[in-house]
C-alpha cells in the first residue's frame, strides 16, 4: 500500500500545475502527502503544509548576500539561502526516515536529501528543464552565485535518488550524459483531456493565437513583426501573463497593426483550452538561444492540443516530433521574421482544418491521464 509522501517546490503550489497535478495524483492513489513551497495554502487532500518563511530582513541587501556567497562554505550558504526557511519539523522527519517517498521539483532545495540517512533511496527528482552550471550573466551577480550553484547540481547524482523524471527526451538525454544516471522518464506537461471539437475555420480569416508569458525571447517579436508583413486575412490574439511594463511594452509593440491584433485577458490554468478553441493556429516559435528553448516542449503545445488547435512552430525537435507524428501543424524553416512570414503565407484554411484534426487524435493520447499512469509506474515501487 502507498505510505508517506513529502512533495518539496520552490512555488506557490496554488499556481503551479504539475507540481499540483502530483500531488493529486498522489492523493488520489492512497498516498498520505506533505508539501513545502511558497505561500500558506495547502493543496486539497494534503496532511500538513510547510510554508517557507520569509527571507531573513538582514539578507535583503546586497552587500550582505554577496558577503555569504563569497565567504561563506557551500553547505552553509545553502542552509542560509534557503534551508532555514524550512521548518524544522520537516527535517526531523527525514532525519528519522519518516517518508516512503520524498518527491523533489526544484534543484535548489535538492540538498535537503543531506538530512536522509545515507542508506535510504527515498527520493524521487522531477528535473523539470535543464538546470545550467553557469546562471545567465544577464542576472546581476551571477558570478556571485555560480559555485553554490555548481556545489548543489552535485546532488543530482546523489545515491539517495531511485528514480527522475524530466519534462522532454532532449533535456533528459542531457542530464543521463552529463551525470551518468539513468536517463530520466519522460513526463510531459499535459493538461487534463478536454472535451471539445475543433471551431469552424473561416474561409476568409485565419486566426493566430499566442498565450503565456509576455517573454520577447520566446519569439514573441518575431511574431509580432511577422504580422506586419502577413496578408491581411491573419489577425493575432495574444492572452499574456505579465508585469504592467511588460503589458505596456507589448500594446506599444502591436499598435500599428491596428485592429489585426489585440490582447486578450488571461484565464485561469484549467480554462485556457477552452477559452483558446475559438482560434485557428497557435504560434510557439522559440530560437534555440538556450538549451531549455531549443528542446522546449512547452505546456502550450499541449494545452492547444486540448484546444483542438493546429499549432506552428520553429525547428524545435522535441515539437517537431509531436507535429509529424499527428499531422497537427506545420514547421518552419529557419528562426528570422521572413521564415515565419514564408510558412504562414502557405497555409490555407484546409491546411488548418487538417492540422485541427491532427490534434484531435493528439489529444486523445496527449493528456495528463495518460502521464497520471506513467508517473504512478514510477514511484509505484517506493510503496514496497
Amino acid at each position: 500500500m502507498p505510505g508517506h509522501a513529502l512533495v518539496v517546490s520552490h512555488t506557490n503550489l496554488q499556481r503551479d500545475p504539475r507540481v499540483r497535478r502530483e500531488v493529486e495524483w498522489l492523493t488520489a492513489e492512497g498516498w498520505s502527502v506533505d508539501t513545502v513551497g511558497l505561500g500558506p495554502a495547502a493543496l486539497d487532500g494534503v496532511r500538513e503544509h510547510f510554508e517557507f518563511r520569509a527571507e531573513k530582513p538582514w539578507l535583503r541587501f546586497m552587500g550582505t548576500k554577496a558577503f555569504v556567497h563569497v565567504f561563506l562554505p557551500q553547505k552553509l550558504k545553502f542552509t542560509v539561502l534557503f534551508g532555514h526557511r524550512i521548518a524544522r519539523e520537516m527535517y526531523r522527519k527525514l532525519a528519522d526516515d519518516s517518508y516512503d517517498l520524498v518527491l523533489i521539483n526544484d534543484i535548489v532545495l535538492l540538498p535537503i536529501i543531506q538530512h536522509l540517512p545515507r542508506t535510504a533511496a527515498r527520493v524521487h527528482l522531477d528535473l523539470h528543464e535543464y538546470f545550467p552550471p553557469h546562471l545567465g550573466k544577464h542576472l546581476r551577480g551571477w558570478w556571485l552565485g555560480t559555485p553554490l550553484r555548481k556545489w548543489t547540481r552535485r546532488f543530482i547524482s546523489d545515491a539517495r535518488i531511485r528514480s527522475r523524471s524530466t519534462v522532454a527526451r532532449g533535456i533528459a538525454e542531457l542530464y543521463r550524459d552529463e551525470f551518468g544516471v539513468p536517463e530520466p522518464q519522460l513526463i510531459k506537461n499535459c493538461p487534463p483531456r478536454e472535451d471539445l471539437s475543433p471551431s469552424p475555420v473561416d474561409s476568409d480569416t485565419i486566426d493566430l493565437v499566442y498565450h503565456g508569458a509576455a517573454a520577447w525571447e520566446r519569439g514573441l517579436r518575431c511574431l509580432i513583426d511577422a504580422m506586419g508583413k502577413l496578408p491581411e486575412r491573419f489577425r493575432l490574439h495574444l492572452m499574456l501573463v505579465a508585469s504592467h511594463q511588460g503589458i505596456d511594452e507589448v500594446e506599444a509593440a502591436i499598435a500599428p497593426l491596428g485592429d489585426r491584433a489585440r490582447l486578450v485577458p488571461p484565464v485561469a490554468v484549467d480554462q485556457i483550452a477552452s477559452r483558446i478553441n475559438e482560434f485557428d493556429l497557435e504560434v510557439m516559435f522559440y530560437p534555440p538561444t538556450t538549451e531549455n528553448l531549443r528542446f522546449a516542449l512547452p505546456n502550450k503545445l499541449f494545452e492547444a492540443i486540448q484546444a483542438r488547435l493546429g499549432v506552428v512552430i520553429g525547428e524545435s525537435p522535441m515539437m517537431a516530433d509531436v507535429v509529424h507524428t499527428y499531422g497537427n501543424g506545420t514547421v518552419v524553416s529557419g528562426w528570422h521574421t521572413a521564415d515565419l512570414v514564408a510558412a504562414l503565407s502557405h497555409v490555407t484554411p484546409n491546411d488548418v482544418r487538417a492540422y485541427k484534426q491532427g490534434s484531435v487524435a493528439a489529444a486523445a493520447e496527449l493528456n495528463a491521464e495518460n502521464e497520471h499512469k506513467k508517473f504512478l509506474a514510477l514511484v509505484s515501487a517506493f510503496d514496497n
